[in-house]
Parts: structure tokens; C-alpha cells; sequence
């Protein structure tokens, strides 16, 4: 098994643009797929 990273899709909520874009980058460079709304009706659908 060792060092196999069981990344995968995160949703993100956030208004902010600009945290938006942190957090994704930094999901990003982690291996994960995150899927960014910027409301929960957004979620939701």
C-alpha cells in the first residue's frame, strides 16, 4: 500500500472569489477535484 493517496472531488462553497480560488489551488496541489459554488442554492441543484 505505502504512500497511495485516496484523493477525490470536494465541494466548495464560498462567495468570495478570491478565497474561492485559494482553496481550490490548494486542493488542487493536493491531488482532489474540488467543484466550486458560490451559494448553497448552487449546491443544492
Amino acid at each position: 500500500m505505502g504512500n497511495e493517496s485516496m484523493a477525490g472531488t470536494i465541494l466548495v462553497v464560498e462567495d468570495e472569489a478570491s478565497i474561492t480560488d485559494n482553496i481550490k489551488y490548494a486542493l488542487e496541489s493536493e491531488g482532489f477535484s474540488p467543484v466550486c459554488m458560490g451559494t448553497i442554492g448552487e449546491a443544492r441543484e
